[in-house]
């Protein structure tokens, strides 16, 4: 028959999870923030009714911040971390906007990407656009141009291709 691992907390009954164990300490990430301030929760118990409350309350404190305040027989955790005045939010979005101004790179116009065609008959045609446009204009694979156009094949069904270099 199974016996659930049980312990006797406040005269109820909870049962003990086995905790994960890293290089014999207990994993902190137990102590949750959203969980501390809600009875009978695992952080609640740890920090209220644990026998060594005292220090899972400084574990607790040294992760998240704040302070516990004692509520008659409960500790009661307030999260005192400073809230940013909007005065001082403003002011930061403006020295962001500056900075990002300062940052944003000057566009320049790229060169348009001429090429030059030679078609079978040895007429050579430049255009400023596409080779893909192009190629579906005159029938011709622009897959097997663009190899024209790197060198790996000489031709493509007698057409050459060409990348036009400046003083032409």
């Amino acid at each position: 028959m199974f016996k659930p691992n049980l312990k006797l907390v406040t005269n109820r009954f909870y049962l003990l999870e086995p905790q994960k164990q890293h290089h014999g300490e207990t994993i902190v990430a137990q102590l949750k923030k959203e969980t501390v301030n809600k009875k009978y929760s695992r952080t609640w118990t740890k920090i209220n009714d644990d026998g060594r409350s005292d220090y899972w309350r400084d574990k607790f404190l040294s992760i998240h911040g704040g302070e516990f305040i004692k509520n008659g027989r409960e500790w009661v955790w307030e999260d005192t971390a400073k809230e940013p005045v909007k005065e001082e939010l403003e002011l930061v979005k403006e020295e962001l906007e500056l900075v990002k101004e300062e940052l944003e790179p000057v566009k320049e116009e790229s060169p348009k990407t001429i090429y030059i065609i030679t078609k079978p008959d040895g007429e050579e045609e430049e255009i400023d656009y596409a080779i893909h446009r192009y190629c579906k204009a005159n029938g011709l694979d622009d897959g097997n141009m663009y190899k024209v156009l790197s060198g790996k094949r000489k031709t493509h069904k007698g057409y050459k291709v060409r990348l036009k270099i400046e003083g032409e």
